[in-house]
């Protein structure tokens, strides 16, 4: 067996072995290896993206602290030359040296760490000091000085990494093209012009003389150094040898020309101007060409750096592309056989289980990960969902029969009724001929008759009540209601019952609360309810209820109260007290009869409304029963009415009747916008009160309102000579646009609607209102603004 043979199989070998590993690992353990795969190629592209931001960070520090270090450095040399050029002028005593040592001194303690720059700073202090000390070593401690902060500069430079971390040939050409050549430049010319000024009037003083030895050995010094300068710059780079080489040459030949010139005018003690501003100008182009080609070079350098950052950046980011897209070629193909495959299988599975097929095959039974355990639960899920139907069968049943039942009720309640009806009314018609006749025998059994008729009725309509709340047929019907006048009605009834068992009856009615927002049929039947329980438990008793309003954050309470002196209850029996045709026990059915529905009736229905029943007894003590519900049923009525105002004054009226706040206040912005002033309305009672009142020129109308529908309000609104030219604009959620026209509506709109919609039916639609017996001729429609 040869090598590649080998290797494919140990390959093989190694590639089942991890795969087994893979399939005995759970789903976390799976995500947690795709997770660290994921993580190899972020990690790597992060530590080099951190490590080139802490380059660029460090970069940045150094080239703020060099760029200041040499902005100080120039400041002090700028102080340097002011000194010298005042002590050329004769004014010695103007001297800026101690500021500029203590400048020096302050810049070297800020920013010299790190630069090696004390040997230079100590140096051009003490040439500054020997300046302001010495007058006579002045001029010599002054080209120390300068040569020093010189020299302090090109340290900074090269500290400072300016460019980047460039290399050397970079550093070498920054300091040619920046520093050496301007100051060489700057050097002759200055050299030119002191010689011109010593040979101006052809004879020439020993001090002239020294000086312009002076500037002849600085300009020889700058020479040296630049010269220096470009054959470290080709050391570096051999290939710049042949770009500056020739214009180096050319530089040090015509700077050297000027130096020779100047030389043999000193020698001579004549020397001629033309002469010298040729000479002068040579050693200047030669210098700028100079200059331009480091220029150009070092431009060339820095692309090229650029170019090769830029071609290191571009393989990091293909090398972890190729490694991303590996890894997730792995993951995809290890969460494609290891998850993707095995839950499609289930899901297979699933789907049949669902379409009944319960013997189909559930694969992955044998796994020992999330996806074996998912397959042993779905055979389990079978299992119940065969269970479950079975069940679903006989509650389906059960349902039927229990509809059936309340059907039934429903029906043979109402086949009782119409008998029972006409028992009582010819039981009332006997016993009135009976008195008639005088017969009181038959008075007396006719009265039993009537009673036993009315008791029967009072179990019929519970029974029928009880069916409605089961069948889910009761609806709740608020409507503004005063609640004292229905607790009055509810004593003024009860007060009968009260006075067959010689109960004093009682009440304590708030008669401030004012009106409601309720269902008064219901709420005068819970209260009945109670009453008559209370009643009917007590004998020579007491009954009271009260009547109290509880201001909570969610709204107000409407607080009933109906306390008796009865018999009273146990805490068992008030547990079973409001279960259907539960009664709190079997001596109390049989002392006071009753059906037991009554209470169960009454919570149902405040729970309808909103709000609940309890109770508080002590036996033998008597019975506190509490009613509570909102008093503005599902915030209804809060505020009945009505924000006005909107609009400019005499500007034609517009009404909009809504229950839903946010509808009403877009309507308004909406109409107010545009010209009309605007009153709200919250139900139909409330907006057709205020249309009659009123004569708007435009209603706008919701169909769904707590109180009736918007159908019987336009209906009604069409109908009445008041208001029947009245324009009215439908806008509601209903689509009937064929019914409100048929109604009288001028125009339907579907919510949701836009702004400009319903401003352009308002414009197009609105009428001047009219009032008198003057009628106009046609009814003009309103010119608004837009």
């Amino acid at each position: 067996m040869n090598m590649p043979e080998t290797f494919v199989r140990r390959f093989g070998a190694l590639q089942r072995t991890a795969w087994r590993l893979i399939q005995s690992a759970s789903a976390a353990q799976k995500l947690a290896i795709a997770f660290v795969l994921f993580a190899t190629p972020l990690a790597f592209v992060a530590n080099k993206l951190a490590a080139e931001q802490q380059a660029a960070v460090n970069l940045a520090r150094q080239e703020r602290d060099g760029a200041l270090y040499l902005r100080a450095v120039g400041e002090v040399r700028a102080l340097l030359y002011q000194n010298m050029r005042a002590t050329q002028l004769g004014h010695e005593d103007r001297t800026s040296l101690p500021s500029a040592v203590r400048a020096l001194q302050w810049a070297e303690r800020r920013y010299g760490a790190g630069y090696q720059s004390s040997e230079h700073v100590n140096r051009a202090v003490g040439a500054m000091q020997v300046m302001t000390n010495n007058s006579r070593s002045r001029a010599v401690a002054a080209g120390a000085a300068d040569e020093a902060l010189t020299a302090l500069a090109r340290a900074v430079a090269d500290g400072s990494n300016l460019m980047r971390d460039g290399g050397r040939a970079e550093r070498f050409a920054v300091n040619i093209a920046l520093d050496l050549t301007p100051t060489l430049e700057r050097e002759t010319r200055e050299l030119a012009a002191d010689a011109g000024a010593a040979f101006s009037d052809r004879r020439l003083s020993g001090a002239d003389a020294a000086a312009l030895l002076r500037r002849l050995a600085v300009i020889e010094n700058g020479a040296q150094a630049l010269s220096d300068a470009i054959d470290e710059l080709i050391a570096e780079d051999a290939r710049l040898e042949r770009a500056l080489g020739p214009a180096a040459v050319s530089a040090m030949i015509n700077v050297g020309a000027l130096q020779d010139r100047v030389s043999e005018g000193l020698s001579r003690g004549r020397l001629r101007q033309e002469v010298l501003i040729g000479t002068e100008a040579g050693a200047h182009v030669a210098l700028d060409e100079l200059s331009s080609r480091v220029s150009s070079e070092l431009e060339h350098m820095l692309s090229a750096r650029a170019q090769a950052y830029a071609n290191e950046r571009t393989e990091t980011l293909l090398l972890t592309t190729l490694l991303f897209i590996g890894v997730l070629l792995i993951v995809v193909a290890m969460l494609r056989l290891g998850l993707v495959q095995p839950i499609e299988s289930l899901s297979r599975s699933i789907r049949a289980i669902a379409d009944g097929n319960y013997d189909s095959d559930i694969p992955a039974l044998n796994r020992g990960d999330e996806i074996g355990d998912m397959a042993r639960a779905l055979v389990v899920l079978r299992d119940a969902a065969q269970a479950k139907i079975s069940a679903d069968a006989a509650r389906l049943s059960a349902e039927q029969a229990n509809r059936a039942k309340s059907q039934f009720v429903a029906n043979m309640s109402h086949e009782l009724r119409t008998p029972l009806n006409a028992i009582i009314g010819y039981a009332e018609i006997l016993s009135e001929d009976a008195e008639d006749r005088g017969d009181s025998h038959s008075i007396s059994d006719l009265q039993r008759i009537n009673m036993a008729a009315r008791h029967l009725l009072a179990v019929i309509n519970d029974i029928l009540d009880l069916s409605k709340i089961e069948a889910g047929r009761m609806d709740v019907l608020a409507a503004p209601t005063d609640a004292a006048s229905i607790a009055q009605e509810a004593l003024a009834t009860a007060k009968p019952l009260a006075e067959k068992n010689a109960n004093a009856l009682d009440a304590d009615i708030d008669e401030t609360i004012g009106e409601g927002f309720i269902d008064a049929q219901k709420l005068r039947q819970c209260l009945l309810n109670l009453l008559s329980n209370a009643c009917k438990f007590t004998k020579d008793g007491q009954v009271k209820m009260t009547l109290t309003r509880d201001d909570r954050d969610n709204g107000p309470r409407l607080v009933f109260t109906v306390a008796d002196s009865g018999i009273g209850m146990s805490a068992e029996e008030i547990q079973r007290l409001f279960q259907p045709f539960e009664q709190a026990n079997s001596k109390v059915s049989r002392d006071f009869g009753g059906t037991g529905l009554g209470l169960m009736i009454t919570r149902r229905m405040a729970n309808m409304m909103g709000g609940d029943v309890s109770v508080v007894s002590t036996p033998g003590k008597g019975s506190t029963f509490t009613l509570w519900i909102p008093q503005f049923y599902n915030g209804f009525g809060a505020q009945l009415e009505e924000a006005g105002g909107r609009g400019p004054a005499g500007a034609p009226l517009a009404i909009v009747i809504d229950d839903e706040a946010s509808a009403r206040d877009l309507a308004v912005r909406a109409l107010a916008q545009v010209g009309f002033a605007v009153r709200t309305a919250r139900t139909a009672e409330a907006g057709a009160a205020l249309a009659r009142a009123e004569n708007p020129a435009l209603i706008v109308l919701d169909i769904n309102l707590p109180d009736r529908d918007g159908w019987s309000v336009i209906s009604e609104l069409s109908q009445d000579d008041a208001t029947c030219d009245t324009p009215i604009v439908v806008l509601s959620i209903e689509e009937d646009r064929r019914r409100s026209i048929s109604l009288g509506a001028a125009e339907h709109l579907v919510k949701p609607t836009s702004r400009d919609a319903l401003c352009a039916a308002a414009l197009r639609l609105a009428r001047l209102p009219h009032s008198g017996a003057e009628e106009p001729a046609a009814a003009e429609p309103i010119r608004l603004r837009a």
